[in-house]
This record gives structure tokens, sequence and C-alpha cells, in this order.
């Protein structure tokens, strides 16, 4: 590239030899077309008009026209005040001719404005506005608009204000209408912030002349500033509804409140309550105690106008009995006892919950709490009933107190004749159900021998519920377990739960009988005599044979070995050569 010295001296013969020879060219020799905004310096012979002879364009020629931003630049205000304007001798940073950022000579369509990295990344800190919060949001165009403009532009008859970036001021009411019309001012930021302008970040009630206290910091803002409605001021101009915050009445406590007391008491309702809450009196302003019913326990919380409707202080209240302000929330099922069923037998004034009702009082119960009964939440018991007389109310008056009342039958139905005739202490106790008391030598199978070691749970298998036992227990399945025990029926037969270790030597398994040669003791101590129960009699030298010298050990099929007893051949040559 050439050096800017010899650029200079290059355009300069250039613009020259135009202006010299332009009438006699023939023909426009330029860049290219102007943009719309100077159509009329169009053409040759008027290049002078913003270009000096030999030099670019001249910032004073742009300035001879464009007033509006000369006045700026003398009263070094507004963005183009920031920006260096070269001197007579032209020497200065280039990027600071106003060409570098209005060029022209690129169409007629051209808007006059080369932005640097685009319009929607100008930086605005160099207009000397921040844009901040929402304003970051927003397009140039959303404040940039002729309906925000307010100065005059007498001497700038070239200023487009459909166009212009200029004559915007800094006050919110440049684009904001004033939702508050005219009650708080125009210092907008004394209360608002950039993020929204709701909820009115920086305003604090304290400012004002009446101080929110106790329970009015948490009263919503529209129970004591109503929203007006929208009207017609003088001259049909509109004004839409808008907030009232000033011109407030606030010099006692009616404006806003009721009077409950109907004026009994005048309107100074300081003397007697504070703003933390109506309920709160201050002390020494009203003494119940000297009435004939001093407030205690919860009593003392209580709203006045509860006991006395409509703010009526004058009217005496019934108060002998609970029941003269209290519904009877057991619904009448403590009426059979010799006291009526008075509250004050289970409650007092501190609180319905928890009752002072005793376990030593339950025990003189037509139900005495034993073993783990007197762990249970009461809850568990006394439930809130869902339908019938008593709903929504919890049960006290049982009319069946056996187990099954609150207890899922855990069998499944299996003990259903005993369960009519004893019910469930027949086997449990209430300490736990675990700890059973059951005898099974009451059973049809008594254990002896080592069935007595045996676990439960190795006869008694899991089962699931299933349909089947909603259909065994008709009287509870609704909070049942997912599975129950099997106790009965079952199979009573040895091999109903033993394997055939003979593997079917002695018969098919509904005709084999174990206990002829066997004894729950020990299955090798065995009941079987051989001359007695066999019909190979042994006598001789047989006698002290042993048994698996004739008894062999077979391997089966699947790899295990079996003893065989039978068929096995009489004849001496079966076992001698």
């Amino acid at each position: 590239m050439l050096p800017d010295v010899y650029v200079q001296k290059i355009t300069r013969g250039f613009w020259a030899f135009l202006i010299l020879f332009a009438n006699t060219a023939g023909a426009q020799i330029s860049p290219g077309p102007l943009a719309r905004a100077h159509n009329q310096l169009e053409g040759l012979t008027k290049c002078l008009s913003c270009h000096e002879v030999g030099q670019k364009t001249s910032n004073a020629k742009c300035l001879q026209c464009h007033t509006a931003i000369a006045e700026r630049l003398q009263a070094k205000r507004g963005y183009h005040a920031g920006i260096t304007i070269p001197n007579s001798s032209g020497v200065a940073d280039k990027s600071k001719f106003c060409a570098t950022c209005h060029p022209e000579h690129h169409g007629v369509e051209f808007a006059l404005i080369r932005w640097e990295k685009g319009e929607t990344n100008f930086d605005h800190r160099q207009t000397g506005y921040i844009l901040a919060g929402k304003h970051a949001l927003a397009s140039c165009r959303d404040c940039h608009q002729q309906k925000n403009i307010q100065e005059k532009f007498a001497n700038a008859a070239n200023v487009s204000l459909a166009k212009t970036f200029l004559g915007l001021s800094q006050k919110c009411s440049t684009c904001h209408a004033d939702e508050h019309r005219g009650q708080l001012g125009t210092t907008c930021e004394r209360c608002h912030d950039f993020t929204g302008w709701t909820p009115a970040a920086k305003f604090t009630h304290d400012r004002v002349q009446f101080v929110l206290t106790g329970k009015h910091k948490n009263v919503a803002c529209a129970k004591c500033h109503p929203e007006k409605p929208a009207r017609e001021k003088m001259g049909n101009e509109p004004v839409a509804a808008f907030v009232q915050y000033t011109g407030m009445p606030f010099a006692n406590c009616t404006p806003c409140h009721q009077d409950p007391h109907r004026g009994s008491f005048g309107n100074a309702c300081t003397k007697c309550h504070a703003t933390e809450g109506w309920r709160n009196i201050r002390g020494g302003a009203f003494n119940h105690d000297l009435t004939a019913f001093p407030l205690r326990g919860r009593h003392r919380n209580v709203a006045c106008e509860k006991c006395h409707a409509g703010g009526d202080f004058k009217r005496k209240v019934a108060h002998q009995s609970c029941r003269d302000c209290h519904v009877d929330a057991h619904a009448g099922q403590f009426a059979r006892r010799l006291d009526k069923g008075r509250c004050e037998s289970c409650h007092n004034v501190e609180g319905f919950v928890p009752t002072q009702f005793t376990l030593a009082a339950h025990q003189k119960l037509s139900f005495v709490l034993l073993g783990a009964h007197q762990a249970v939440p009461c809850g568990n018991c006394h439930t809130r009933q869902t339908a019938g007389p008593l709903a929504g109310k919890l049960l006290f008056v049982f009319p069946n107190q056996r187990c099954a009342a609150c207890h899922a039958d855990a069998h499944a139905g299996q003990f259903a004749e005993r369960m009519q005739k004893g019910g469930c202490e027949i086997c449990h106790k209430n300490e736990s159900w675990r700890e059973n008391q059951f005898d099974h030598n009451t059973a049809r199978f008594k254990l002896v021998g080592a069935h007595q070691k045996v676990a439960c749970g190795k006869c008694h298998p899991h089962e699931s519920t299933a349909p089947a036992r909603a259909a065994m227990n008709p009287i509870k399945t609704a909070n049942a377990a997912a599975e129950f025990i099997r106790y009965r029926p079952l199979a009573l037969r040895c091999n109903d739960c033993h394997q055939d270790a003979h593997r079917g030597q002695f018969g098919k398994k509904e005709q084999v009988r174990c206990e002829k040669c066997h004894q729950s003791t020990l299955w090798s101590e065995l009941l079987f005599v051989h001359n007695r129960d066999s019909a190979f009699k042994l006598d001789g030298a047989h006698e002290k044979v042993p048994c698996e010298k004739c008894h062999f050990l077979l391997q089966l099929k699947d790899q295990t070995y079996v003893t065989i007893y039978k068929p096995l051949k009489p004849e001496c040559a079966a076992c001698h050569r």
C-alpha cells in the first residue's frame, strides 16, 4: 500500500482533474449514486458542495447543512461532542471525519450510517446514557421514534423526525406515560429502577407521612390505594384509570376499617388496639377480668366479635356451658355419661388438644387398655368417620370391641370358627401378636420328636392374599397385609413335606407310610424289623452282613444315588457266585 502522503497527493490531483475537465468530459464521473437524502447534490458540478479541492469530504461543509449537529458540538453535548474534529490542516485520526460513520456514494437506498459492529451492537455508553435493565433489551426504535422527540429543530430543516436519533431527553417521561398522573412528581428513579416498574424496588413507605407498622406491613397496596376509574377532563381529554397514592385520609382508623363497636367506644381505636393486631389489646385498656367471664387460655386470643356479635357489648352473652359457644364435636356420643358429656371432663381452656383424658381414666372404661394397646396412639382407634351420622367426627363409642373391629384378619379366615367362639385371644396376647399362646398339640398334627425344633415357616408358608382371601375374610380386608401364612388346610402326610428318599420303591406317594419304618425323632432311628417287616428273613450268617452289602447304591440318570431296597431277588445266586 502507498504511504498516506502519496495518497493525499494523488487524491488532490484527481479532484483537480475532475474539476478542470468536468464540463468537457461529456459524462458524469462518480464513485456511485448519492443517498436519497442528498439527491439534490447529485451531479459532477456539485462535488464541491461537500468536498474540498484535492481533499476528502469536509467536516465544515457537512456542518453547514447539518446545523443540529453543529449546535451540539458548539454546546459540547451529545454523542458527537465526544468525537474530535480534524483541524484545518487535516491532520487527525481518519476515524474522526464525518464520512467515516456517514459515507456516501453507496446507493440511493443507503441509510447514511455505517455501524462499525452493527446497529444492535452499538455501545450506547458513548451517548452519555447507559442502557441498563430492561432498557438493554429494547430495540433502538422502541425509544428513538418521532412521538418521543420533544426537542424542536427550528434551524435544522434536514432533520427527519422519523429517522433521527437526536432529540431524546433522559427523563422517564420522554418515553413513558406518567402512571401516577402527577401525584408523585416526575423523578421516577426515586422509587423505580430499570429492572421493571413493578415492584418499585427503591420505594419505602417509611419516607411517607403514614409509616406502616404491625400488620399494616403485610397489607396489599391495593387494599388502601384504590384504582380510580377512567374519566374525561375538561375539553374531553381522556384520562385512563390510575391508582390513587396521595390525598388518602389517615387521621384515624375509620377511613379503612369498619367500627365493630358501632360507636360504643368512640373512634379513637388506638386507645385499646395496636397495629400488631386487633386482638392485641393494649395493657390496661380493657380488663375482661372485671366481667362475669374472665378470659383464660385460648379465650384471650378470640376476636371480640366472635362472642359479641355485631359489636354489641351491651348484650349479655351466655357462658355457663362450653356449648353456649362451641358445637359438640363428638355429636352426642358422651350424652349417656354421668356428667352428660361436659367438655371440662376432658378439655381445658388451653386448647382442645391435647386432651386431659388420661390412661388411668381409660382403664375405668369397658375397654381396658392392656399390653401393646397402651402404646397405640389414640387416633389409630378413634378415627374420623367418613359416612353416617358421625361423618366428619371422631369415633369414641364402639358398637363392637372385638379384635376384628380394628384389626384385619391376618389369617384370611382360616380360623373363622375359632374366632366366633373365643376371638384372637385364644392364640395371641395383648403384649404382642408375635408372642402367642397357641399349643400345637391341640391341633390335628402334634409336634413330636424333631418336629418340635422345626421353624414354623418351614411348614406354614407365606401365600398371596389374592381374591380368595377377601372371600375367606369378608369382615375386614381393606387394610389387610399383602400376604398371609397358611395354617389350614395343610397336608399331613410325611411325603407332603419330605422328599421320598427311596424314589418310589415302596409305592406311590399316596400309598407310602413312612412311619412304618421311621420315627419323627430321627430318620436313622428305624422302627423297621427285617424278620418282621420283610419277606426275606435274616438268619444264620446273614444276621451279621452289613445292610449295604445287599442294599447297594445305584446311580440314576440325574446323577444322584439311591439305595436299592426293592425289588431284590431272594435267590442265593443273586448275591453269591
